[in-house]
């Protein structure tokens, strides 16, 4: 009976001996998101410009950035690019599309592309050209990725800027080991927000159904101004 017993106490203490490591080799998946915000620089920051007068825009990502979902710090490597674009719209000009939407004119070739830091292509959508911004390609740096250019405008109106990314794009960054990772909020903060960035110009003359609010207005780097 005693060495029936041993025998079994043996057969057990085998098996937790080799059965540990096995689950302990299982693999976890874990979730991680992040909600960033870029700098932007507009600059001259007044609300009237002339035709011929040169709109510089600059933004910088460092390579460390603030996750504002939990405060963490995290590195940006070299391998991700943010596919930043920007759009112009005319706000005293509408028209409609091919699909039978009625949308903000994109004056995107009536402003000519002074280049500095970086590149800077128009995009114009199969569907309809009417729909375009431009795209953004960041050069990148030991400490971090940047882009400056100027805009030249050829045509007299109301203008406002806003940027944004791309859904598609943000879903194939990966900023963590193992983890499925996603962007889910992109926000430009213009001028530090120092400057009204002219929210007097946008207010007056966007209809409401184009952003929910003036916050959200901001979130996407909003700033309008006057060319005559």
């Amino acid at each position: 009976m005693k060495s029936q017993t041993l025998y079994l106490s043996c057969i057990f203490l085998w098996l937790m001996l080799f059965q540990e490591p096995c689950s302990c080799s299982k693999t976890t998946t874990c979730f991680k998101e992040y909600q960033f915000t870029f700098p932007v620089s507009i600059q001259p920051t007044q609300d009237t410009l002339n035709i011929g007068d040169t709109l510089w825009v600059g933004m910088e990502i460092p390579k460390e950035v603030i996750n504002e979902v939990d405060s963490q710090m995290v590195i940006i490597e070299d391998s991700i690019d943010f596919s930043v674009k920007m759009t112009i719209d005319m706000l005293d000009s509408f028209i409609v599309t091919n699909i039978g939407d009625t949308i903000l004119y994109s004056p995107t070739t009536d402003f000519e592309i002074v280049k500095n830091i970086g590149e800077v292509s128009i995009f114009f959508a199969a569907s309809d050209p009417h729909i375009n911004y431009f795209e953004l390609f960041l050069d990148k740096s030991e400490t971090g990725q940047k882009i400056h250019f100027g805009l030249l405008p050829s045509m007299s109106g109301k203008f406002t800027i806003s940027f944004g990314n791309l859904t598609r794009d943000l879903e194939d960054i990966t900023l963590e080991g193992n983890c499925e990772a996603v962007i889910s909020k992109l926000h430009y903060n213009v001028n530090e927000l120092k400057s009204d960035n002219n929210y007097h110009i946008f207010e007056k003359e966007i209809p409401s159904k184009w952003y929910a609010s003036l916050q959200e207005y901001k979130n996407f780097g909003g700033f309008s101004f006057v060319v005559k």
